[in-house]
C-alpha cells in the first residue's frame, strides 16, 4: 500500500514534459535593404514577410506568403511549413519554404507569385 502511494506521489510531483513531433524551424536570416529589414514571421500555418524600418523598429507592412490548410485526420505539427530562406532579387524577394517550393514577393506591389525555379 505504501509503495503504491509513493509511486502515485512521485508521478503527481513529477512535471509532465510534452515533446513536439518536429523540431523548431531554423531561424531565417533577415534581408536589409534601404533602411528596411525584411523578415520571415508566423506560425506553421501562416507565414508572412514583415517589412520593418531599421532606424525606428516600426513595422511598415506585412504580406501573407502562404497559408497551410490543415487536414483534419493528421496532427497539425506534422503539417506545419515554415519559410526557410529569403533572397533579394530584381526588386523583390525570392522565398523558399521547407518543402523547397518557391515564390516571389514583389516589394512595390506586395503581390506574391509562385515560381517554378528557385535559387
Amino acid at each position: 500500500m505504501r509503495v503504491g502511494l509513493a509511486i502515485v506521489f512521485v508521478l503527481l510531483a513529477t512535471p509532465v514534459v510534452l515533446t513536439a513531433k518536429r523540431a523548431q524551424p531554423n531561424p531565417v536570416t533577415p534581408i536589409v535593404e534601404n533602411n528596411i529589414r525584411y523578415s520571415a514571421q508566423g506560425s506553421g500555418q501562416k507565414q508572412f514577410v514583415v517589412a520593418t524600418e531599421t532606424s525606428t523598429g516600426k513595422e511598415l507592412w506585412r504580406a501573407e506568403i502562404f497559408h497551410v490548410h490543415y487536414k483534419p485526420d493528421l496532427e497539425r505539427d506534422v503539417q506545419d511549413v515554415y519559410i526557410k530562406e529569403l533572397r533579394l532579387v530584381n526588386g523583390g524577394l525570392l522565398i523558399k519554404d521547407e518543402r523547397s517550393r518557391c515564390c516571389f514577393l514583389d516589394l512595390s506591389t506586395r503581390k506574391v507569385r509562385k515560381r517554378l525555379s528557385c535559387f
